[in-house]
């Protein structure tokens, strides 16, 4: 007598992969003055050279980011500048949630202290999101 096989289903799992590159001009005071390339980010400056950075479906303030804020499964962030004045020498993030689609960005002097940017300087930033899906 033959045992029966039980068919179980497959499943397939699909994969959207995004990658957002751009540039964030900085201008007095380390302010953000333009974002080129990045219109589903949400940038704001917190401190000095800090900023909170939100992926999200609506950037045209921060209630709307905050409310159209989404998440992936996993990111890669690379953060790179260009400094005509050498105030800072580095960027990174040190803090990063991409289930919520949050991250902070701190730009450093060559001391290591989080300083701002110095007016025309610029942040370019490449994100390159997974999402999986059943």
């Amino acid at each position: 007598m033959a045992i029966p096989t039980i068919m179980r289903p497959v499943m397939y799992a699909t994969q959207t992969r995004e990658v957002l590159s751009g540039r964030i001009n900085i201008g007095g005071s380390g302010a953000v003055t333009s974002l080129v390339n990045l219109p589903v980010l949400f940038i704001a400056r917190t401190g000095a050279g800090t900023y909170a950075v939100t992926l999200c479906k609506d950037a045209t303030s921060a209630a709307s980011a905050a409310a159209t804020a989404y998440g992936v499964n996993d990111w890669e962030v690379r953060p790179s500048l260009k400094s005509a004045a050498g105030t800072v020498v580095t960027v990174g993030v040190t803090a990063e949630a991409p289930t919520s689609g949050t991250m902070t960005l701190v730009t450093r002097n060559a001391a290591g202290a989080a300083t701002d940017p110095a007016s025309g300087d610029v942040v370019f930033l490449e994100v390159c999101t997974e999402k999986f899906s059943v």
